[in-house]
């Protein structure tokens, strides 16, 4: 309760269970695969398209690749080295029974997350990625996309609070060190997309002695596995999803 403050609990008597696999989507522009392939497409498309001239540039899509991979070590290195849990599971995924059966897999895959809670990865990860395109691209105006910016991370910081696997402190510490980490970098290299790699391997660095890239998550405990009774049609141990589990 103390990092939650009743936020997970009052969200899930408030929102409705219908609109909990909306929530499952949106959490997905705060997802590593979504990052990359946005920055993927914007770095071998968004030079050659006319309506952007030169407010995209392949240096700049680059220092934010590497902001992301520098984002991405120190989310990792983080909950390594605080080791929170996060909420315990309900025993059944919020949602799923509106989902037919053949999709239950993915949708699982979508919505639970396993592994150490503080900080968010979600909303770290997505301050560093669409603030750092706010402040780095040069399309449409600043304020705009500051706005748009803060929407995103908003919406994609209320998804984790909604879907439960998050407690509200796990999320403003998320925002807070992104911000840091976002304005500290360009400080440090001046959008230099190289001085930017360099920063990124270094943190990576850290975060390998912290969590060791493949244990930055506890093994499946009570508190994040789903009860093991008959009637239940969830299972957050990632050693029995056929699709695997994610850490942020």
């Amino acid at each position: 309760m103390t990092r939650s403050f009743g936020v997970v609990e009052f969200l899930r008597e408030l929102v409705p269970e219908l609109l909990i696999p909306l929530f499952a989507l949106v959490t997905q522009l705060g997802d590593l695969w979504f990052y990359f392939l946005v920055l993927s497409l914007l770095y071998w498309l968004g030079p050659r398209t006319p309506l952007w001239n030169d407010g995209v540039s392949r240096d700049r899509i680059a220092y934010v690749i590497a902001i992301t991979l520098g984002a991405l070590s120190l989310t990792l290195a983080l909950k390594g080295l605080f080791a929170l849990p996060r909420p315990p599971a309900p025993d059944v995924v919020p949602g799923s029974r509106f989902i037919p059966d053949a999709y239950h897999a993915a949708y699982e895959w979508l919505a639970v997350s396993d592994g150490y809670g503080f900080p968010s990865g979600h909303a770290l990860g997505s301050t560093v990625v669409w603030g750092g395109l706010a402040l780095t691209l040069g399309v449409s105006t600043f304020r705009r996309r500051i706005v748009t910016a803060g929407a995103i991370i908003a919406l994609i910081s209320l998804s984790r609070l909604v879907l439960g696997v998050h407690y509200l402190v796990d999320i403003l510490a998320g925002i807070t060190i992104g911000v840091t980490y976002l304005l500290v970098e360009r400080r440090i290299t001046g959008e230099d997309p190289r001085l930017a790699f360099w920063v990124a391997a270094t943190i990576a660095l850290f975060a390998f002695v912290t969590s060791g890239f493949g244990t930055e998550g506890p093994p499946p405990s009570a508190a994040r596995s789903v009860a093991s009774s008959p009637g239940s049609t969830s299972n957050r141990d990632s050693t029995n999803s056929p699709l695997g589990a994610r850490h942020s």
